[in-house]
């Protein structure tokens, strides 16, 4: 993950106490709509975890469907670093923790679905719901890159990349809705997923406008050096969502992403009357 998890106490501070003075390491005061970006960091890295499971799941389904002479290269391009296997019902990378169950089927194929796996666990299920377009749902879900239990109902559609690249196959435009519930535990030394409820914020999102997810340029982002080597991130670079963080009271924050620029996505950020501009 290209950013690291801000304490979750100072989120509480920031939304339980409209008068609360938002403060950086450093003593800087910081934006009126600082809250918002940290929120909307949390649930851009929530969607983009979803988008890169199920951007691997079509990539591993073109690779089983080419012809035997081609997938030598394909595996090269797209999984340089692991070697795929089949055990059992599934697919899995070799040192990789995910496994793919795939019904015998293509994603490509209408109406055909997988399931993303984690350990005993279910993750997610991926839906062919059309030509290069998907419906991918959660519930419960433990992710393990940003320990979020996390719901959701959204729908991904291949879209030509903006950036050409080894290995890229689509950026996607993306619907729907979804929640997760983030808490205070979290950390890279404990990131045990701490149930208390004082200890939670329960954040929801609603994509009012399709926002058009696309793979960063950044070679050293997080899934890189974590399941995915050489994998490159995807960020929402243009399009709406609304967003709501229920702690003591329910606040709500209205994101637009504008365009993508080499220095980052110009968005603007809307909380509590204040609308602010972000570049990254």
């Amino acid at each position: 993950m290209k950013r690291a998890l801000l304490s979750i106490s100072i989120l509480f501070c920031i939304f339980s106490l409209s008068s609360c003075v938002i403060i950086d390491e450093g003593d800087s005061v910081k934006r009126k709509t600082e809250a918002a970006k940290i929120i909307f960091d949390n649930v851009e890295d929530n969607i983009s975890a979803m988008v890169d499971l199920c951007d691997m799941a079509v990539k591993l389904s073109r690779w089983i469907d080419a012809p035997e002479s081609g997938k030598g290269a394909l595996e090269d391009l797209w999984f340089p670093d692991y070697k795929l296997r089949y055990e059992g019902d599934k697919w899995i990378f070799r040192d990789m923790s995910y496994y793919f169950t795939t019904g015998g089927k293509s994603l490509d194929s209408l109406n055909s679905e997988w399931i993303v796996g984690y350990g005993t666990a279910q993750r997610i299920r991926i839906k062919c719901t059309g030509k290069e377009t998907w419906s991918v749902k959660c519930s419960g879900s433990l992710f393990t890159c940003n320990y979020h239990l996390s719901d959701a109902n959204i729908i991904l559609t291949g879209r030509c990349p903006l950036l050409s690249g080894s290995g890229i196959l689509f950026d996607y435009d993306v619907s729907g809705s979804g929640s997760f519930i983030t808490n205070a535990s979290q950390s890279y030394n404990y990131p045990e997923y701490d149930s208390n409820p004082d200890n939670t914020l329960t954040i929801s999102y609603n994509i009012a406008q399709k926002v058009r997810f696309v793979t960063t340029p950044d070679p050293e982002s997080y899934y890189s050096n974590y399941d995915y080597p050489r994998y490159r991130e995807f960020r929402a670079s243009e399009g709406e969502m609304d967003i709501e963080v229920l702690d003591e009271s329910t606040e709500t924050i209205h994101a637009e992403m504008i365009s993508y620029t080499p220095y980052g996505v110009v968005k603007y950020l809307t909380f509590k009357g204040y609308r602010e501009v972000w570049t990254y």
